[in-house]
Order: C-alpha cells, then sequence, then structure tokens
C-alpha cells in the first residue's frame, strides 16, 4: 500500500532546541497513539500534547502522517541499537544459545515497553511508506545475526547460511510479535523468549 499523503518531513532539526521540538512532537504522538489510535491523532493534539505550537509542527512537517513515518522510522532506529548493544556485549566465541537469546530478548525488550504503540505502529509502516525502512532493519539485523554467528564456538553450514538468516530473522520477528499482541497469560515473557530461542538453534543447520 503506498501512502496517500507526503510522509516526507519538510526540514531536519540542527539545532539543539530544534531536535527537542521534534523530539517532543514525536513523543507526544507516540503517546496519544499508544492511547487512543490512529483516530486520536491529529496535528492539533499533537501540538498541545507536545506543548508547541501548531506553526512549530507544520514547520517540520506537512501532517500527521509525515510526524507517524519519523515515529516508525526513530522506532525502528532503537530497535536496532538495542540489538547491536545486547550482541555486541557478548564479545567473540560466544555460545550458540547465548546469540539466539541475546537476538530474541532484544527484540522483546525493544517492543514490550509499550504493546499498544508497537501494535499501531506495525499496522501504519505501510500506510506511511516506511517497508523499505522495515526491511533496511531485517537486512541489517541479518547481518548482525551472521557476523555473531561466524564467531561463535559452534560449526555451521555455512553454504546457505545467508537463507538461514534470513529465515530466522523473519521468523523471530513473527514470532516476537505474536507474543508481544497475545502472549499466553500463564507463561512469563523469560519462558518465551527461552521456547523462541530453542525454536531458533533447531532451525539452524549445525553439523
Amino acid at each position: 500500500m503506498k501512502p496517500q499523503k507526503n510522509v516526507t518531513p519538510r526540514k531536519y532539526p540542527r539545532q539543539q532546541r530544534a531536535q527537542k521540538t521534534v523530539e517532543a512532537i514525536l513523543d507526544a504522538t507516540a503517546h496519544i497513539l499508544a492511547k487512543e489510535g490512529l483516530e486520536g491523532v491529529t496535528t492539533n493534539s499533537i501540538a498541545i500534547m507536545a506543548g508547541v505550537s501548531i506553526g512549530s509542527l507544520y514547520q517540520y512537517f506537512p501532517g500527521r502522517e509525515a510526524v507517524i513515518a519519523a515515529l516508525v522510522e526513530r522506532y525502528m532506529d532503537r530497535q536496532k541499537a538495542i540489538v547491536v548493544m545486547r550482541l555486541t556485549r557478548l564479545g567473540p566465541e560466544s555460545e550458540l544459545r547465548e546469540l539466539g537469546h541475546e537476538l530474541v530478548a532484544a527484540l522483546v525488550e525493544s517492543r514490550s515497553k509499550d504493546p499498544a504503540l508497537h501494535r499501531v505502529l506495525v499496522q501504519e509502516i505501510p500506510r506511511v511508506g516506511r517497508m523499505a525502512q522495515l526491511l533496511d532493519l531485517h537486512a541489517d539485523l541479518s547481518e548482525l545475526v551472521t557476523e555473531s554467528l561466524k564467531s561463535a564456538r559452534v560449526e555451521l553450514r555455512l553454504e546457505r547460511l545467508d537463507l538461514d538468516v534470513f529465515l530466522l530473522v523473519h521468523a523471530v520477528d513473527a514470532m516476537v510479535n505474536a507474543l508481544i499482541f497475545t502472549k499466553p497469560a500463564k507463561y512469563g515473557l523469560e519462558d518465551c523468549i527461552d521456547e523462541i530461542n530453542s525454536l531458533v538453534l533447531n532451525s539452524l543447520r549445525i553439523k
């Protein structure tokens, strides 16, 4: 689905004060989306929640779709940052089970902080023209996972590792979304993370 309206920012903030204004606008949009859904998001409601004038909002964004698109981009950037942090802190030659756990746990951590917001943003990604950014996120995660697997203390069948990782990242993404949206009530997050990780390990071709 192509975006129906302009989702490109009018300009990007350069000075610290301008950056704080844009961050306030994005934070306000996230709050309204999580509490009221898309129906509650208007440029007026965003400006009021952010404590800025409507003119300040339009200085950076042509409309609410552009604000939501920017929020989606920030959200994906933060997810990637958490994955990078958790994978890189393991160091070289980590156990495969550790790597799988950190990948799953990183995605769960980034999405479980505000499940309502995550649900709305997932729905809005195609509508605001950010599918390319989502695919870029998957590609970046695949690259991180591939490098981590190559340094892990386990022998892998490397001739199809790229396909394995591609399928793995997309499968984990879908499973984590299902967990965030409809987690079985009698299980804790850590139990669910362990089960997803077990599926991850079983999916890899290990000699």
